[in-house]
């Protein structure tokens, strides 16, 4: 057979196989420990770097994405008394639309607004016009 014995035969067949090309010698070399599957420590270790950025997180207050509870109605108007939770939207009222009359208005009904996405989104709730 033109050179090739059984052994060799039998070694060829074996290449086309997926999986480890080095035999049955498992390595681990150069995995971390949660890559290898199910090993003794690793779901303490797991657990523990969880529990230290929840504490983290917890730690650093509201940031912008706190819950209503804890922002709503922080900063109001003194002059018509509406409030917001955003400094940003305080100062645009102030700006756009407090002591203003509305530059906005439906051509169907009585509704008016300050801004024109809030009439394209009246349009389409209440006449279905898009």
């Amino acid at each position: 057979m033109d050179g090739m014995d059984i052994s060799n035969m039998s070694n060829m067949s074996n290449m086309s196989r997926p999986g480890p090309s080095h035999g049955n010698d498992i390595s681990n070399q150069g995995f971390a420990p949660w890559h290898l599957g199910n090993q003794s420590g690793t779901d303490e270790v797991f657990m523990a770097a969880q529990e230290a950025v929840s504490a983290h997180r917890d730690s650093q207050g509201g940031g912008r994405y706190a819950s209503n509870s804890t922002q709503s109605a922080k900063h109001r108007c003194t002059q018509c008394g509406r409030s917001y939770s955003w400094l940003s939207s305080l100062k645009q009222h102030l700006i756009r639309e407090c002591g203003k009359e509305p530059m906005f208005s439906c051509q169907v009904c009585s509704y008016r607004t300050f801004r024109s996405n809030n009439l394209k989104r009246h349009y389409a709730a209440r006449h279905n016009i898009i």
